[in-house]
C-alpha cells in the first residue's frame, strides 16, 4: 500500500491544483461561458473530473479498512458516473452544431474515466486490491479529461 499513498498523495495534490485552473478559466471567461449553454455543462463536468480524484484520493488515503475504502469509494464513483453521464446527456443537442468526432472522444473518454473508477472501487470493496490499479487509471484519465474540458474553456473558447 506504500506506494499507492505516494501516487494517490501525488494525485490528490495534482488534481487540487488543476482544479484551480479550471476556476481562473471560468472567472477569466465567464461572459462566454455563461452565454452558451453548452460550455456551462462542459465546466461543470471539468470540475467534476478534477475533484473528484481529490476526493477519491482522500477516501483511500483514509486510515479506514480496504472494505471501507473501497465502499466509500464506490459510493463517490456511481454518484459521479450519474453526474457525468446526465452532463454529457444534456450536451447531445448541441453537439450537432459541432464535428461528431468531438462529442464522441468527449463521451468515450468521461465515460471510461467515471466506469473504470466504479469497477475499481467495487473491486476494492469487495476486497480485492487490483482495485487500487483500476482507480489509479481511472484518476488519471479524469485529469486527463479535465485537462481537456479546461482547455476548452480557456482556449478554444476564444477561436
Amino acid at each position: 500500500m506504500s506506494n499507492w499513498v505516494t501516487f494517490f498523495s501525488a494525485e490528490v495534490g495534482a488534481s487540487a491544483a488543476l482544479s484551480g485552473l479550471v476556476f481562473v478559466a471560468l472567472s477569466i471567461n465567464l461572459r462566454q461561458i455563461v452565454a452558451t449553454p453548452m460550455l456551462v455543462g462542459r465546466a461543470a463536468e471539468a470540475l467534476v473530473l478534477l475533484v473528484e480524484p481529490v476526493v477519491l484520493g482522500l477516501f483511500v488515503l483514509t486510515p479506514l479498512s480496504r472494505a471501507g475504502q473501497g465502499w466509500s469509494s464506490f459510493a463517490l464513483s456511481v454518484m459521479t458516473w450519474v453526474v457525468l453521464a446526465s452532463l454529457v446527456w444534456r450536451a447531445r443537442p448541441a453537439a450537432t452544431q459541432r464535428p461528431w468526432s468531438e462529442f464522441a472522444t468527449r463521451a468515450i473518454s468521461v465515460g471510461v474515466a467515471a466506469s473504470v473508477e466504479v469497477v475499481g472501487s467495487l473491486a476494492l470493496a469487495l476486497g480485492h486490491s487490483f482495485g487500487l490499479n483500476w482507480l489509479g487509471f481511472g484518476g488519471v484519465v479524469c485529469v486527463a479529461a479535465g485537462i481537456a474540458d479546461a482547455w476548452v474553456l480557456l482556449v478554444e473558447i476564444l477561436r
